[in-house]
């Protein structure tokens, strides 16, 4: 059987315009000493959105014997895209939720009606004498 090609164009336009997928990303540096209650208000995420994805990729490791994040929306679930993401990972190191795993994730999303925030918390802060610095990622969708 023939594949059909003809239909296939470079010129595609979404069906619902222009500019619906985008990414949201800022590089932190964490306190020297991260205190485990301390939630940060990270990426702002515009109104009518789909967050597909939140990654974390590691600058530069933090010091010390454990520091771990969770990645969320404080108020809803603190750990709803990653869950102990591992600051002291080599450098380059990138993480993401999984589907089974993190709740927003195995539902496909977290769609996002009102603008809000992706917010870190830090969860394990064992001995750390320097806090390293990760970029936070987040993949999202307009609609209307």
């Amino acid at each position: 059987m023939a594949t059909d090609s003809s239909q296939v164009t470079k010129d595609a336009i979404p069906v619902n315009g222009l500019d619906r997928f985008f990414v949201v990303e800022k590089t932190f540096t964490a306190p020297a000493v991260p205190v485990s209650t301390d939630i940060i208000q990270c990426l702002q995420i515009p109104a009518n959105c789909l967050v597909m994805q939140v990654q974390s990729e590691i600058v530069t490791p933090a010091t010390g014997d454990a520091l771990t994040l969770n990645v969320g929306i404080t108020g809803d679930d603190p750990n709803g895209f990653d869950n102990a993401v591992d600051m002291t990972a080599v450098a380059g190191t990138i993480t993401q939720g999984k589907p089974g795993t993190d709740a927003y994730l195995t539902a496909g999303g977290k769609d996002i009606a009102a603008s809000d925030t992706i917010d870190i918390a830090w969860a394990t802060v064992t001995n750390i004498t320097a806090g390293g610095s990760f970029i936070l990622r987040a993949f999202c969708a307009r609609h209307d």
